[in-house]
């Protein structure tokens, strides 16, 4: 039986890709993100080794997104979305900007 797709990747991996994306570049991706180029490159082929299939097609300007790519990259974007919207209710709830007074 296959590993699940959440058991091969990690949310570092998703925020990276989304970053590399989103800035068009490794170098800048990893400047944004505080990281080594070398950094963002392992964790970008960690990643496509973990879903299986390229996500991004190789073009020396800015990397484009492959099929398989688009589709994660959307996923990607509402993963982190959703991570950040617990954050900020668990924030809330423990600095009682939320919740019952009792």
């Amino acid at each position: 039986m296959p590993v699940p797709l959440e058991r091969r990747l990690t949310l570092h991996q998703l925020r990276i890709f989304k970053s590399v994306v989103d800035c068009h570049s490794y170098t800048r991706a990893a400047e944004a993100l505080s990281l080594t180029q070398p950094a963002v490159t392992h964790q970008m082929q960690a990643l496509a080794r973990a879903v299986g299939h390229p996500l991004l097609s190789p073009n020396r300007r800015s990397p484009e997104l492959t099929a398989v790519g688009t589709v994660l990259y959307d996923r990607a974007g509402r993963i982190l979305s959703a991570v950040g919207d617990a954050e900020s209710a668990i924030d809330d709830l423990t600095e009682l900007r939320a919740g019952e007074v009792r």
